[in-house]
């Protein structure tokens, strides 16, 4: 290829050898700088369009559409503290909050949620009902 080249041009012997020397250069400078991916990055740019992964997690993780078995008996017992507060005339505001909450997160199918707040409902109610058995001032 570059004997044309060099053909087009007249040139002297000297001349030449310099043009061949550069070209030889030069093409094995490209195909080195190819091989190593330092002049193109070809492969490591994204096609546009393609699903990336987090849309596919998204995707994968559906709503619930129910609450755990431990979920759904906790709420059930933190129901029963709340009424066994109530009647005993202990119940805290606190512990109704915590109640309220652990509704809504059931409301919402948050297992995880519900069962946190529902332990912490029961925790509230049975230090209430607690505090009922000691005296009043202890001086």
């Amino acid at each position: 290829m570059y004997l044309v080249f060099l053909s087009f041009f007249d040139l002297s012997t000297q001349g030449q050898a310099v043009l061949k020397k550069m070209l030889s250069q030069g093409i094995c400078t490209s195909i080195f700088l190819l091989n190593s991916g330092c002049a193109f990055n070809l492969f490591q740019t994204k096609p546009i369009g393609l699903v990336t992964q987090d849309v596919v997690n998204d995707t994968i993780r559906a709503t619930p559409t129910a609450l755990t078995e431990e979920a759904t008996q906790l709420l059930l017992t933190a129901e029963q503290k709340i009424n066994n507060a109530r009647n005993s005339l202990a119940l805290w505001t606190s512990a109704i909050e915590k109640f309220t909450l652990a509704r809504q997160a059931a409301a919402a199918f948050d297992s995880d949620k519900t069962t946190q707040l529902a332990r912490e409902t029961i925790a509230l109610c049975e230090f209430s009902l607690a505090q009922t058995k000691l005296p009043l001032v202890n001086w």
